[in-house]
């Protein structure tokens, strides 16, 4: 087994969790406890070490690890129906907060709890036969995913140096905030995502919004974005989970979507965006299933298109598609894309059986654009109004982080948004 621990931090990066493992287990043939329901057949599918760990009785537990300084989400999870699902000594949960405060979450409370968190994911560590890396989902904008969640990349690559380290990072929007602060959070976690993590997947809250509102034909709500990071999620590990032909794993994401070194961050796509028909499953049929794969405005952060060129990108499809219609249809759209002159043309594509629950197939994209520069050079913006204005510096200096070090976190992403404009 390629083995992968899941650490999920923070308020946003447990509700993902929660929406998350409800669709694994589903596709799995497990219930909300972790046993196979009646008639499924789990025993037919070689590859669910991958992500649980078989206990007593033929329960299957999650390789996860689930952290947040404020109990709320947390509490939830193990009160409500996947109460007995998660390996209690896989929880960490402290209190008083980080105070949507990235220095207090890194600094104070994080210097408190990291290394019972890191004990706890060494235990999920030791369950494994051959770990291939782990997979960490938290907001960059608040204090608990920022702040604490930046401390355990760090101490992951420290202890881990060799496995693959994905995030699936949700950045903030001036059009959708929680908290004023939220470009300081930002900026100081993706100063540590580029030096410790192998690749990002960019979640803007900006762009869910959009998608959610233009597909879901709703005023979308929390739910709905957490479900479509969550379905995301399922397709980047479905081929790691089910029987597949052109399967990858973490390594080959990384050598395929990669082409320098800290230019890791991703976008990603999922098709068919829509609401799950009452009737039964969502069809479509493939060349538009292929085309909404690759829409522009279908990708999870709000990309520059216009200026700039693709890296690198990867398709991934499931269910009802066959390889010869999936490589006639991704030949035509791989003429469409602007690719750097310099990076072979080529799409990494990947075919796995099993579609999402409620879809006969589906389409995922993870594309390298040089355009992401856009979302990086937003957040810098927001950075320097405040931070040229001395506001709320004082919060992250008596916690810790002098204005120094804000300083050099924001010139370390503007220095990532130009890398990615000179690689145009």
């Amino acid at each position: 087994m390629r083995e992968i621990v899941s650490i999920h931090v923070g308020q946003c990066g447990n509700q993902i969790a929660d929406r998350y493992w409800r669709l694994i287990l589903r596709e799995h043939g497990l219930n909300e406890n972790g046993m196979p329901k009646d008639g499924s057949s789990v025993s037919a599918n070689s590859n669910m070490e991958v992500f649980f760990h078989k206990i007593r009785d033929g329960k299957f537990v999650p390789r996860a690890v689930l952290v947040d300084l404020e109990p709320g989400v947390i509490n939830r999870i193990e009160t409500g129906e996947m109460s007995k699902l998660f390996d209690e000594g896989s929880i960490v949960r402290k209190i008083p907060g980080a105070a949507n405060n990235w220095a207090r979450g890194y600094n104070v409370e994080g210097e408190r709890v990291i290394d019972q968190i890191m004990n706890v994911i060494d235990a999920a560590v030791e369950k494994t036969k051959s770990l291939q890396g782990f997979l960490l989902t938290h907001s960059i904008g608040g204090g608990s995913g920022s702040g604490l969640g930046s401390l355990i990349l760090e101490r992951l690559r420290s202890a881990y140096p060799k496995k693959k380290i994905f995030t699936f990072s949700v950045a903030p929007s001036p059009l959708i905030s929680d908290s004023a602060v939220e470009p300081y959070n930002a900026v100081l976690t993706l100063q540590r995502i580029r030096d410790n993590a192998d690749a990002a997947v960019i979640l803007d809250n900006e762009a869910l919004f959009r998608i959610a509102k233009s597909k879901l034909h709703r005023a979308p709500n929390y739910m709905d974005l957490n479900n479509i990071v969550a379905l995301i999620m399922s397709s980047v590990t479905a081929s790691l989970r089910f029987p597949g032909k052109l399967n990858t794993d973490l390594g080959e994401f990384v050598t395929n979507l990669v082409p320098f070194p800290g230019n890791h961050f991703l976008t990603a796509s999922f098709a068919p965006m829509r609401a799950i028909a009452n009737e039964g499953q969502v069809r479509s049929n493939f060349p538009d299933l292929a085309r909404e794969t690759f829409a522009q405005d279908n990708f999870t952060a709000a990309i520059d298109w216009a200026n700039g060129v693709y890296l690198s990108a990867c398709a991934l499809f499931r269910g009802d598609v066959k390889a010869k219609e999936v490589e006639e249809n991704m030949a035509s759209i791989r003429k469409s894309l602007n690719f750097a002159s310099y990076v072979p043309t080529g799409i990494k594509i990947g075919v796995a059986e099993t579609a999402p629950e409620g879809f006969a197939s589906s389409g995922l994209a993870l594309v390298n654009h040089t355009g992401i520069a856009a979302v990086f050079e937003r957040l810098v913006a927001q950075f320097d109004i405040m931070f040229d204005n001395h506001a709320y510096t004082h919060w992250y200096e008596g916690a810790g982080v002098p204005r120094e070090k804000m300083a050099e976190a924001r010139d370390t992403v503007a220095d990532l948004a130009k890398s990615y404009r000179d690689a145009s």
